[in-house]
């Protein structure tokens, strides 16, 4: 799968939005954290694609790409476990892949 940027997917993606719990803007705005939030994903057989700081619901949006939907589920319960963050776990179908499955929908 090739997204609009021209980057090259091979597993499902899965985008993480979260919230930062109180106390740690410091260290998260220092990186230390979503160090520590790589090593967990890459550790467990994910890829962390692309990080974005935000404005709205989350303050950090990254997207993963794992393998299927139970390898995020376990990368998302470690993540939840060591990374002082609140998260939401949401799998992304690309547009067209989405149209696919539903045209045939009654």
């Amino acid at each position: 799968m090739v997204n609009s940027r021209g980057r090259c997917f091979h597993g499902p993606l899965h985008s993480i939005g979260a919230l930062h719990r109180g106390g740690c803007e410091k260290r998260c705005l220092d990186g230390e954290y979503r160090a520590d939030a790589r090593k967990v994903v890459e550790a467990n057989g994910g890829k962390v694609v692309d990080s974005y700081s935000t404005l709205g619901r989350y303050d950090l949006v990254a997207v993963v790409e794992a393998p299927d939907n139970a390898t995020m589920m376990k990368i998302s319960a470690l993540l939840a476990r060591r990374v002082p963050v609140r998260a939401e776990t949401l799998p992304a179908v690309p547009s067209p892949d989405f149209a696919k499955s539903v045209s045939g929908a009654k």
